[in-house]
């Protein structure tokens, strides 16, 4: 058995409602199983937003990727990081979770 520990990329405005707010205190969703070979993440170490949810993203380490989501309320932002709803565009990714 392992375990991995991630830090949830977040903007000032989060993190200043959080310190306040135990709503979004522990709240990151994490897949039970390991990461998975993704070309998105060929070559690089950060990360980036799903494809396929507002909510996720896939935190890359040299083409392995962790499929990760941000708290409740939140959406990944293409700076790369979690941030509210309205703050973040997501009519781009293909999704209905959007």
């Amino acid at each position: 058995m392992s375990t991995a520990a991630f830090m949830i990329p977040v903007s000032q405005d989060v993190v200043q409602q959080a310190i306040r707010d135990p709503l979004y205190q522990n709240k990151l969703t994490i897949s039970s199983r390991g990461p998975d070979f993704n070309p998105l993440c060929a070559g690089r170490r950060t990360q980036i937003p799903s494809p396929t949810s507002c909510r996720g993203f896939l935190s890359c380490w040299d083409g392995w990727a962790y499929e990760l989501e941000c708290p409740e309320g939140l959406m990944f932002s293409a700076e790369g990081y979690c941030d509210y709803t309205d703050m973040v565009k997501c009519k781009d990714r293909a999704s209905s979770k959007c």
